[in-house]
């Protein structure tokens, strides 16, 4: 996943702003911010990443990124389906 974030947003910037731990749980608060190299434009959103560790290596991993966020910096219209 990062070598195409990276491709996509050569400038790309990760910070952790939030790190929570539990037992074999853990939960990171991210902020991702760059440039899309087609569509020129700068975004920031941020992401949940929620993991299980066992023996110090993460064995399950739960990634939870503000896609709207993203794609709406982008320039894309979130429509719902017409029911």
């Amino acid at each position: 996943m990062l070598g195409f974030m990276t491709r996509e947003i050569p400038d790309l910037r990760v910070d952790i702003r939030l790190t929570l731990a539990d037992g074999d749980m853990v939960v990171c608060l991210m902020e991702y911010r760059g440039t899309h190299a087609h569509f020129k434009r700068k975004a920031t959103w941020r992401e949940a990443w929620f993991v299980r560790l066992s023996e110090g290596k993460i064995v399950e991993s739960w990634p939870l990124p503000d896609v709207d966020a993203y794609c709406r910096q982008l320039g894309y219209r979130i429509t719902p389906p017409s029911l």
